[in-house]
């Protein structure tokens, strides 16, 4: 028909060998699609990164997860969870991830409780993590800073059988309070405070204040390390120009 040489003589020139190579099925194609946008059966595509397909956790580690496995890593989980969501241009990230590993550490021995770390900034972020209207709709903040960034959040999720799915909301992390204590210490405070394990805090605290010092000495090193492979990178920029 008009209409098909019209497909055609758009797009089939520069496409032979891809989707319009033949042009009947095509059009069917696109016009199913298009059918099924306006009676609303075409389920929505989120933004989410890929997993390496080797990636596999175990209790003592964080466990890293994308939208593609939110709903099995996260939603679906039985156990207790806390979910750390984070801006991937966060300032001090090595010192949050290095925070996390040690929480994992302290808490490998609770049965049923895992730590779950979440990048807004490359996956789509669910309606029940929105903060204050500051994040758009696929991201805790654009890959140039605009907006006001939401470094890191952190949520305490409940056993599944706990969590009621009508009105269901995670318990978020208050960073604002007048102690002075350390984000270690009050985040296993805040996850005891919400547990139902009963695990003995005593015991976790002194773990973390044991091992702090040697996770912020990774950290140092860490951090001296990629200083030191700018300026390598630097000088050698220079010596070549």
């Amino acid at each position: 028909s008009e209409d098909h040489q019209a497909v055609r003589y758009l797009f089939l020139e520069s496409n032979e060998d891809g989707f319009w190579k033949d042009i009947e099925h095509a059009v069917d194609r696109l016009e199913k699609f298009c059918k099924d946008y306006v009676n609303g059966l075409l389920a929505p595509t989120r933004e989410s990164q890929d997993l390496n397909q080797e990636y596999r956790w175990a209790p003592g580690y964080v466990q890293h997860t994308v939208w593609k496995q939110f709903q099995q890593d996260v939603l679906d989980y039985e156990g207790e969870m806390l979910l750390e969501v984070y801006a991937a241009n966060r300032k001090h990230h090595q010192t949050m991830q290095s925070t996390l590993h040690l929480l994992a550490q302290t808490m490998m021995d609770v049965d049923g409780f895992k730590i779950v770390s979440y990048d807004g900034t490359a996956n789509f972020v669910p309606e029940i993590f929105k903060l204050s209207g500051r994040q758009t709709e696929t991201s805790f903040a654009g890959p140039f800073g605009e907006q006001s960034a939401i470094e890191t959040e952190f949520f305490f999720f409940p056993k599944k059988s706990e969590r009621n799915f009508t009105d269901f909301r995670p318990v978020k992390f208050r960073k604002k309070t007048k102690a002075n204590e350390k984000i270690p210490v009050r985040l296993i405070k805040f996850i005891h405070s919400n547990s139902n394990f009963g695990f003995e805090l005593g015991g976790k605290l002194q773990h973390i204040e044991e091992h702090t010092p040697k996770a912020i000495s990774y950290v140092k090193e860490m951090e001296k390390n990629q200083e030191d492979q700018a300026l390598q990178g630097w000088l050698d920029y220079e010596m070549e120009e």
